[in-house]
């Protein structure tokens, strides 16, 4: 018979189930309080820079990932909408790095890109290492395509043109560029790099592979830096958004 009073039991029993909510939700849930909740942030970062050794990259003073190599994505973590600000160190220096502020929508998937070279100590310098946050994409591609997005993050290249398939997709493009979102069928693309000013090729055509529903972006990287004696080594590197 109902006493309208919990018992004993039902207390503990709630209890319980309050602190399995709570661990969920910390250990990355995407029901009540994951993707598509208004008042939550899905981000991760990303480094781009080739000469830096383990980057340690924080998001409002809170670590994202703590030792990170060069082309790795870290996983996605949750945070609350509102400014943020990306400060990032390396292993070779002793200088810490921040950002300018960004503002995160809730409901919304980002990625933190660290570009640039450890060793440019000119702020004024375009490679001097700096973070910006990029909008990811957080739906599936409709049904049997992918969507694509290539993103310029080699320090020492010039200004680009870049071919999917052959066909030039963005032209004249500066590093640190993040070039939109495009759908493609899925399967495999190739995408190649050549200098905009001399139709020099810096990447040769490149498989991508597009799952079905997924996005895919595709980081024109630079493994190996330019120094005097030697030229910088370019590829593409890919990460799966969504």
């Amino acid at each position: 018979m109902a006493t309208g009073r919990l018992t004993r039991f039902s207390r503990v029993a709630l209890i319980a189930l309050g602190a399995i909510a709570m661990l969920t939700a910390g250990c990355g849930s995407t029901t009540s309080t994951g993707i598509g909740a208004s008042d939550i942030v899905r981000i991760r970062t990303v480094d781009t820079v080739p000469n830096g050794g383990n980057a340690a990259i924080n998001i409002n003073n809170g670590t994202v990932a703590g030792s990170q190599t060069f082309f790795s994505g870290s996983d996605y973590r949750f945070l609350q909408p509102g400014a943020a600000t990306v400060t990032f160190t390396f292993d070779v220096n002793t200088t810490t790095y921040q950002s300018v502020p960004e503002t995160l929508l809730g409901a919304t998937t980002y990625s933190a890109i660290v570009f640039g070279r450890t060793d440019v100590t000119d702020s004024a310098d375009a490679r001097f290492p700096s973070a910006i946050v990029a909008q990811d994409h957080q739906t599936a591609a409709a049904a049997g395509t992918a969507d694509l997005r290539i993103i310029i993050a080699a320090p020492d290249a010039p200004n680009v043109d870049v071919l999917v398939n052959g066909a030039v997709v963005a032209s004249n493009v500066a590093f640190k560029t993040v070039v939109p979102y495009a759908n493609y069928p899925a399967g495999s693309v190739s995408v190649s790099i050549v200098n905009h000013a001399t139709s020099a090729v810096l990447v040769a055509a490149t498989p991508v592979t597009l799952g079905t529903g997924h996005s895919v972006s595709a980081y024109f990287v630079e493994p190996t830096v330019k120094t005097t004696v030697a030229a910088p080594t370019y590829q593409i590197s890919t990460l799966v958004d969504f």
